[in-house]
């Protein structure tokens, strides 16, 4: 089995591969945990979004409001290293 600090590591090399060309800010490790049915770490990874949303309003023109965070979790087998999926990860 892979140690975790191995898990993040390779979590963090596949991310950085699917989002070489994005301009991703503020990346930081937000979670680990080991799932023993499936045999995979699931590592959540957290940035900055650059998306604005932008709606009207009754009473302005604009309301702007910025997402400050998005989280992706990434699977990781944990006798491999094999990447195993990349998924959105909801907080709420």
């Amino acid at each position: 089995m892979i140690e975790v600090t191995q898990a993040v590591k390779l979590a963090r090399q596949f991310f950085n591969e699917i989002y070489q060309d994005e301009d991703i800010q503020n990346l930081m490790l937000e979670e680990v945990v080991i799932d023993q049915d499936s045999n995979e770490w699931r590592i959540t990874l957290g940035y900055d979004s650059h998306i604005i949303k932008e709606a009207n309003h009754v009473f302005s023109k604009k309301i702007i409001d910025k997402m400050p965070r998005v989280y992706k979790r990434i699977h990781i087998d944990a006798d491999e290293g094999d990447f195993k999926g990349m998924f959105i990860r909801e907080v709420g």
